[in-house]
C-alpha cells in the first residue's frame, strides 16, 4: 500500500484516514492509524503533544 510505504519512509507517527481497510491494520509497526475524529479527540486530551 503506498500510504504505509510513504508513512514508513516519512518516519510518520500517525496515518489518518476513513479508510476502513487502513484501519484495520491500527497499528501497523509504530504507526497509528486512526479516523480524523479519534486524531482530534487526542489532540484535544493533550494539547501539548506533538507530532
Amino acid at each position: 500500500n503506498k500510504f504505509l510505504e510513504l508513512a514508513i519512509s516519512g518516519n510518520a507517527t500517525h496515518i489518518i484516514t476513513g479508510d476502513k481497510d487502513l484501519l484495520e491494520l491500527h497499528p501497523f509497526r509504530d504507526i497509528l492509524i486512526v479516523t480524523p475524529s479519534q486524531f482530534l479527540d487526542s489532540l484535544s486530551s493533550d494539547p501539548h503533544q506533538r507530532f
